[in-house]
């Protein structure tokens, strides 16, 4: 891969050493060069997601969805949330599979890449459909009971 494929994660320390131990060194992981930095408080998913019950901003146009089937495609979601409103984007943790039964880690061309986990960011043209789509709490999808969240503006 190269140095701009966009893949990105969070690691949570538990010291400070430690941070400041891997932001100092160069580090490479099966011939991957990873830049390790602090991230910013609105950076963090732990920052931008919000717990389900709590009202959304009034703003607010994104809902993070958890436990999605790992085969789920991105048309799928759309899919899913589509009575509840017209979708601008849907952003995947990981890559999903483009076409059904497409194993995950792979694209059309046989090139890897970052597994897929089972969660998605969903941006709404209007705000009105981020209610709605917190509707779909618990909802079974594909064997698995749905987990939706608001998500703050980033």
């Amino acid at each position: 891969p190269s140095s701009g494929s966009g893949l990105y994660g969070f690691v949570t320390f538990r010291t400070k050493t430690g941070l400041q131990k891997a932001c100092a060194r160069n580090l490479t992981v099966r011939g991957v060069s990873l830049k390790v930095k602090r991230a910013s408080k609105a950076e963090s998913p732990k920052a931008q997601v919000r717990h389900s019950g709590q009202p959304p901003p009034q703003h607010c146009r994104t809902v993070l969805i958890k436990n999605l089937p790992y085969q789920v495609s991105e048309e799928e979601v759309k899919g899913l949330v589509a009575a509840c409103g017209k979708v601008h984007s849907v952003r995947p943790l990981g890559a999903m599979p483009r076409k059904r039964g497409q194993l995950q880690s792979e694209t059309d061309k046989g090139e890897r890449r970052a597994r897929f986990k089972g969660m998605a960011y969903v941006e709404f043209e209007a705000s009105g459909a981020v209610s709605k789509a917190l509707k779909l709490h618990g909802k079974e999808f594909g064997g698995r009971a749905l987990r939706v969240d608001w998500a703050a503006p980033s």
